[in-house]
């Protein structure tokens, strides 16, 4: 019986780490009001350094596993990368670590040029 409780549980909390999502502008306003808000970008410093959203850090996917320790873990993280996917991949994989508010960015840098939004180079 304490089984199929605990699969409950595990699907729960895995639901609840599900990161939150946001559109180019929303992400934007989030940075205006919250100018402390980590904004990471999970390119490569290559793709980094052609352009990217203003006041976004380089932290590539691929050394998540070295700089995420770095990170506290309860404090609020806006993730971006070209198009969206990279950084929802970084979301999940920092969620699995415990990470507990992770917000991806849709449309990635693309999105946020197109929208004409503040970049630096």
């Amino acid at each position: 019986p304490s089984q199929p409780r605990t699969q409950a549980m595990r699907a729960s909390a895995a639901k609840a780490a599900v990161p939150a999502q946001v559109s180019v502008q929303e992400a934007a306003k989030l940075l205006a009001a919250n100018p402390g808000l980590r904004f990471i970008d999970v390119r490569t410093p290559e793709e980094f350094a052609e352009g990217r959203a203003k006041g976004a850090k380089n932290l590539p996917l691929a050394d998540l596993a070295t700089w995420s320790a770095e990170l506290p873990k309860d404090q609020p993280l806006l993730v971006i990368c070209a198009s969206g996917n990279r950084s929802g991949k970084a979301c999940t994989a920092l969620a699995a670590q415990g990470f507990t508010q992770l917000t991806n960015v849709q449309g990635g840098t693309r999105a946020w040029a197109e929208q004409q939004l503040p970049m630096e180079r």
